[in-house]
C-alpha cells in the first residue's frame, strides 16, 4: 500500500472505530479521542472535497483553441 491509501486507511480505522468504541463496547468519554476524531472528520471531509468536488471542476475546463 502506498502512503495516500495507508493514510486513508489509518483515518478510515479512527472514524468507524471511535463510536463503536463509545456506544458498542461502552467506553468512556475523552476529550483527546473526541478531538482526534473530529479532525480525522475534518481530514477527510478536505480529501472528498478536494478529490471528488474540485477535481470535476478542473476537468470541466475546456482548453482554449489553439491558433495557428
Amino acid at each position: 500500500m502506498n502512503h495516500i491509501n495507508m493514510s486513508l486507511l489509518i483515518k478510515l480505522v479512527i472514524l468507524i472505530g471511535v463510536p463503536i468504541l463509545y456506544y458498542g463496547f461502552g467506553a468512556r468519554q475523552n476529550i483527546v479521542i473526541d478531538l482526534l476524531w473530529f479532525y480525522v472528520f475534518a481530514m477527510l471531509s478536505k480529501d472528498f472535497i478536494m478529490k471528488v468536488v474540485l477535481k470535476k471542476r478542473y476537468c470541466s475546463i475546456e482548453e482554449p483553441p489553439s491558433s495557428k
